[in-house]
């Protein structure tokens, strides 16, 4: 998500945005709190508001009251919506070992598979047993019409009754499962309370802090941007007199090397060096790479052996082929050798 989209969002995305962000905060505290603890750490409403399907009957911890008692004044009275356990479609299933909201995300693409519901029909929620040894978990799956939903919330919302939890009987007098999160999360907008209001209205505040923080970092971007375009100039005849000067660093390298190879004095020098005095050379020759001498030496002198001792030769051999004959200058020699690299 980028800046530009943010600033771009009208107050509903925002408000989407935000409810999405603080229930995944919420999920995930709520994911750190042992299963055996969560019950102490969000009870509830006190008042359990059953539904049949024509009317809702209110109670108090198993006591029947009617609609003047636990209400205060004439404001929206808390309660948790129960529906009767035959409004949703329940299944066991086995699961991998996973975090709240990656099984969250599980069952939503399962969801097709594990309930007879066409997309976007159903309010699925879920309940997680004790993990076995085998990497998987036992999971109930629950999924309630959207239909049945809506008639039992509109139904709330006409007896002026503030749903804070959906749930379904399970018969034993216990609740399970809630609804109310998967119901928000299809799009719904729940009945306001003044307390949501100024929930509200902290969160618009939070949005434009953060909207504002954001203009500034765009505004600094920008100024950023504007600094480097006007020195872009000078920055791109730094890098062309970069280019030249490794180009020309090469060149000359290149013209070093070469110089070094074919230059022919530490050659000369060397082969004075190891050749004795005795020795007479008649033709020297150097092409670079290979060396070609041609002379006269006494019949006892090794010049191939001499040669051989210097460390720039190696590839030392007599090209004569025939027997030397004797002369009176000596015994005519002809040795090629090539330079080390």
């Amino acid at each position: 998500m980028s800046a530009p989209a943010i600033l771009d969002a009208d107050m509903t995305t925002l408000a989407r945005w935000a409810r999405s962000g603080f229930d995944w905060w919420v999920e995930e505290l709520r994911a750190l709190v042992p299963r055996s603890l969560r019950r102490w750490v969000n009870p509830g409403p006190a008042v359990v508001a059953r539904y049949d399907g024509q009317r809702i009957a209110l109670s108090r911890r198993g006591v029947s009251i009617v609609r003047g008692q636990g209400a205060r004044g004439q404001g929206a009275l808390a309660v948790a919506l129960v529906l009767p356990v035959g409004a949703a479609l329940v299944r066991d299933v086995r699961l991998p070992v996973l975090g709240l909201a990656d099984l969250c995300r599980l069952v939503d693409l399962d969801a097709e598979r594990l309930l007879p519901f066409a997309p976007g029909t159903a309010l699925i929620d879920f309940t997680v047993g004790a993990a076995g040894g085998d990497g998987s978990q036992p999971v109930t799956v629950a999924g309630l019409p959207l239909a049945v939903a809506n008639s039992a919330l509109a139904a709330a919302a006409l007896a002026r009754l503030d749903v804070r939890q959906l749930r379904i009987d399970s018969g034993n007098g216990s609740f399970a499962f809630d609804f109310l999160p998967a119901w928000r999360r299809a799009g719904t907008v729940p009945t306001g309370t003044p307390r949501r209001f100024w929930w509200s209205v902290v969160a618009v505040g939070f949005l434009l802090n953060l909207g504002v923080m954001i203009g500034r970092d765009v505004h600094d971007l920008g100024e950023t941007q504007a600094l480097v375009e006007a020195h872009g100039q000078t920055a791109a005849m730094a890098r062309l007199l970069r280019a030249r000067v490794i180009t020309e660093d090469a060149r000359r390298r290149s013209l070093i090397e070469r110089r070094i190879a074919h230059n022919p004095l530490p050659i000369l020098a060397e082969t004075t060096r190891v050749l004795p005095d005795t020795v007479w050379v008649q033709r020297l020759s150097w092409d670079g790479a290979k060396l070609r001498i041609a002379g006269y030496k006494p019949g006892s002198v090794d010049v191939v052996a001499a040669l051989r001792r210097a460390p720039i030769f190696v590839e030392v051999r007599s090209s004569a082929t025939d027997v030397p004959a004797r002369s009176a200058t000596g015994q005519p020699f002809e040795i090629t050798a090539e330079r080390r690299r």
